[in-house]
């Protein structure tokens, strides 16, 4: 469609329009192969994080399994975020795996709180988390000295959202 108006294949226009046309070709297969290899990563976490419910575990390993699988500390934390979250399983006890995984995954060196911080942005308004859930592994952080309260009202203020109209959702 766009060939017509950019003229003839011999100018340089059109030649232009194609190392265009297929640099986005190239961006566009790069991205998929790259969201292809990040879901396999978070099943695998997934998986990983199930295997805790239902059998006797050791922290420090897991998170040393979990660093293994992405070095990315905001992935690992977002999944392990998600997880402990969801509607879509059930107990407690992911509330409190969770939390240790965390506390593990800062002892060994990887940031948990701009992850946590960063999830609270961009998930606040989801409808497939339990918020309380969610919050319970922030206090258990938080009673850990793993998560600080005066930097999340910093964060809280400094982004604005006190202004926002569903404040209940971030504070």
């Amino acid at each position: 469609m766009l060939r017509g108006i950019v003229g003839p294949p011999s100018t340089a226009a059109y030649e232009r329009f194609e190392e265009i046309r297929k640099r986005n070709a190239r961006i566009c297969a790069l991205s998929e192969s790259t969201r292809g290899a990040e879901l396999m990563v978070h099943r695998a976490i997934i998986k990983i994080l199930d295997s805790t419910v239902s059998s006797p575990f050791n922290s420090r390993m897991i998170a040393l399994d979990l660093q293994s699988m992405s070095n990315d500390s905001n992935t690992l934390v977002q999944v392990c975020l998600e997880w402990s979250a969801t509607v879509h399983r059930y107990g407690h006890a992911r509330v409190y795996i969770a939390a240790r995984l965390l506390h593990e995954l800062h002892g060994i060196g990887m940031n948990v709180e701009t992850p946590i911080l960063a999830f609270v942005k961009s998930r606040s308004d989801a409808c497939d988390l339990d918020f309380s859930s969610f919050y319970k592994v922030v206090v258990e952080l938080v009673q850990s000295r793993h998560f600080s309260v005066g930097r999340y009202l910093q964060w809280v203020i400094a982004n604005g959202l006190l202004r926002r109209p569903n404040v209940s959702s971030v504070v």
